[in-house]
């Protein structure tokens, strides 16, 4: 089995104009108060005092300055960059102001968290490695500080508090991506259902009634007609009959009353019987009682099963397929399967097939999709949903 979770934010956000020089160009300001008000504590009086590690700090500092200006080249690199000479200009402060006693640790927290806030979780792995080393080096090289007597005990809370809220603050940020995922999506889906009602109800209404009208216009010429004229007109007329039938056939696929009117068993029944007898392909449907779903899963079930026997026409070559819809364990579990020549199914999770829209409906009503498919067995699509 395959399953398939789908990054729809990344790609609106592809496709949606940005304008993040503005946002980038300001990560050099926010650096250098940063940095100015991280060496103005150094004005506050404490017992010691070391010119060398306050000048190596200021010096960090600065660099650190310097880096954020290339952000419009490489914003993880300059992120990345910023917040390790932070850490070290944080480091050097805290050596010269006394060490543990200085205060200048809580400085580490803002550089770690810096980079939890970019959501990228090698960076904030190396950030707290990095921030562990800033507070194990000193005191490994000049011996832990008499007051407080904490040693590398706290400089191992430290890190860990400080890993536990950045970790807590990314987690936060991916909950909130993934909510914002799923009404991107669900946006979306209802606006092409929205579109396919209104495509379907004007093809029925206007262009619908327009053929009709034809029909009975040249079936009155041809009741009129001459002999050598009346062949033409019936010809003209079966033409408009089968272009009037496909118009009705496009009317179903976008928007089959059915299942507005009956439900969802009822219309995937009709959609088998459909897809049999214009393709040739046998499609068995077999269903069990459950509980009637929501619109929207109902609208998705549907859609899927519709694009699952598409492809069992197109690309398929089978020669039976059946669907199946019933109660299981989490739901409703939605099967469609066929006697084809089957495909790699790894090959294709990243789209083919149609498989990308049914993973990203299956998702949009918290459902999952499996794929499973080989050219001695053919497919077998499994979607389940909660009924909740």
């Amino acid at each position: 089995m395959s399953a398939f979770r789908l990054p729809i934010v990344a790609r609106v956000r592809a496709a949606a104009p940005t304008n993040d020089a503005g946002a980038v160009n300001r990560l050099p300001l926010l650096t250098a108060i940063a940095v100015i008000v991280s060496l103005a504590l150094v004005l506050v009086p404490t017992p010691e005092n070391d010119p060398l590690f306050l000048s190596l700090a200021a010096l960090a500092g600065g660099v650190s300055i310097g880096i954020s200006f290339f952000s419009t080249r490489s914003e993880r690199l300059t992120r990345l960059g910023v917040s390790l000479t932070f850490l070290l200009m944080a480091a050097l402060l805290r050596q010269g102001e006394g060490g543990a006693t200085s205060g200048f640790v809580g400085l580490f927290v803002i550089a770690v968290v810096f980079l939890a806030l970019s959501g990228n979780r090698l960076d904030l792995v190396i950030g707290v490695s990095a921030m562990l080393v800033a507070e194990i080096v000193p005191i490994a090289v000049w011996g832990a500080p008499v007051y407080p007597s904490s040693g590398y005990r706290g400089a191992i809370v430290l890190t860990t508090a400080t890993a536990i809220a950045a970790l807590t603050i990314q987690q936060l940020l991916a909950d909130v991506s993934h909510g914002v995922e799923r009404d991107v999506l669900r946006r979306v889906v209802e606006a092409q259902e929205t579109e396919r009602r209104r495509l379907a109800r004007e093809l029925h209404d206007e262009a619908g009634q327009t053929l009709t009208s034809m029909l009975i216009g040249l079936k009155a010429l041809e009741d009129a007609a001459d002999a050598g004229t009346a062949p033409v007109i019936r010809t003209l007329r079966e033409s408009v009959v089968e272009t009037l039938r496909g118009l009705r056939q496009i009317v179903v696929e976008l928007r089959p009353k059915a299942l507005d009117d009956l439900g969802l068993v009822p219309a995937l029944e009709a959609l088998a019987a459909n897809v049999s007898a214009r393709t040739g392909v046998v499609v068995r449907f077999e269903s069990q009682p459950f509980p009637r779903l929501g619109g929207d899963v109902e609208t998705a079930l549907y859609r899927i099963v519709q694009e699952a026997l598409t492809n069992v026409v197109r690309h398929a070559d089978a020669r039976n397929a059946t669907v199946s819809i019933g109660p299981c364990d989490e739901g409703v579990r939605l099967t469609v399967g066929d006697d084809g020549r089957g495909f790699d199914a790894r090959a294709y999770s990243k789209g083919g097939f149609g498989l990308q829209g049914m993973a990203e409906r299956v998702q949009l009503v918290g459902g999952r999709l499996a794929v499973d498919s080989s050219a001695a067995r053919g497919t077998l699509l499994v979607v389940d949903v909660p009924t909740s």
